[in-house]
């Protein structure tokens, strides 16, 4: 809704099923110019890889996180998210991905009724960037750091993730 007439439009729309949705990821991917982050689990990672591979062996700056580990070799930055029940129960059935800061997709996997939202609107690839992003952040100071972190908030992170 606007006072203007002058409008720079963005979509926002919603895609139903996995495979739909999973074929948006694609060709998003396929038209990429610049950079992809993408945030799933390691099934939608191997759905994606010759996608991503493609896109990596283009020069793009490919940059994944993936909540299990990962079962092809990545030649990309990729970090593992660290694992835990209640992380993994977070992070569950979903995906996200943004390509050259210029569309968002997020994917609900669920089960009985998969569906994306894609959306070129800027709060919506800025919110999903930074979220990608700081689980990177993260996720790569606890796979660095190690031992130490688990001593301080527990096998599971369960002293850090209770508190949020």
């Amino acid at each position: 809704i606007t006072h203007s007439s002058n409008l720079n439009w963005t979509e926002l729309f919603v895609i139903e099923g996995y495979e739909a949705a999973l074929d948006t990821v694609k060709s998003s991917i396929k038209s990429s110019e610049e950079d992809i982050f993408l945030s799933c689990w390691n099934n939608e990672l191997n759905k994606l890889y010759d996608s991503l591979l493609s896109a990596y062996n283009k020069g793009i700056s490919v940059n994944t996180i993936t909540f299990d580990q990962p079962t092809k070799d990545i030649p990309w930055k990729s970090i593992k998210h660290a694992e835990s029940p209640v992380a993994n129960k977070r992070h569950s059935d979903e995906l996200s991905i943004v390509v050259d800061s210029k569309k968002a997709i997020v994917i609900e996997l669920l089960h009985n009724k998969p569906h994306a939202v894609v959306s070129s609107h800027k709060a919506l690839i800025k919110t999903t960037l930074n979220y990608i992003r700081h689980d990177m952040y993260v996720n790569k100071i606890i796979n660095d750091i190690g031992q130490p972190i688990y001593d301080q908030y527990g096998k599971n992170l369960e002293k850090l993730l209770h508190d949020f």
